[in-house]
Parts: C-alpha cells; sequence; structure tokens
C-alpha cells in the first residue's frame, strides 16, 4: 500500500519502489520512474517488461477509444466565445 501511495503521489503509473521494514511499518527508500526489472524478474520469474508493455497497450486502446466517443459529438457554443 505504501508503494501504490509513493507511485500516486507522483503521478506514475510505472515504478519501481525500494521498501525497508521499519519498527512501524514500511519505510520508502526510493521511487524510481525508470525501474530496472532484472532483480524482479529473477525474484518472480516473471516478465514484468512483457507485462509493462501490455499495460501500456491496454492504456493506449482505452484513450484511443474514448478519443473515438467523443469525437462524434457536437460541442455547444460558448456564449463567451460568440463573434459581434
Amino acid at each position: 500500500r505504501a508503494a501504490l501511495k509513493a507511485v500516486k503521489a507522483l503521478g506514475l503509473e510505472i515504478a519501481g519502489v525500494d521498501l525497508m521494514t521499519g519498527e512501524n511499518g514500511p519505510l520508502i527508500l526510493e521511487v524510481n520512474s525508470s525501474p530496472g526489472f532484472e532483480g524482479i524478474e529473477a525474484a518472480t520469474g516473471l516478465n514484468v517488461a512483457r507485462m509493462i508493455l501490455r499495460h501500456v497497450q491496454l492504456s493506449a486502446r482505452r484513450s484511443a477509444g474514448r478519443r473515438k466517443l467523443t469525437s462524434g459529438r457536437k460541442r455547444k457554443k460558448s456564449p463567451i466565445a460568440r463573434s459581434t
């Protein structure tokens, strides 16, 4: 939870967070916006780079879908922007 809070506070979608256990819970040592994957991949056996690529692809598709939905709508003219 602490790592997710730190990443969210920095406005990142993907990050590496170095944690240490403290007397009162986890301590955040560092948040990396461009993390390395070697250690986590070796420890978990997961292909983290592939997982991140999938996340980026899905985010791009969702974003493109939202643009398509809103691009067909007619916008109301602002009463401030009326020509005289």
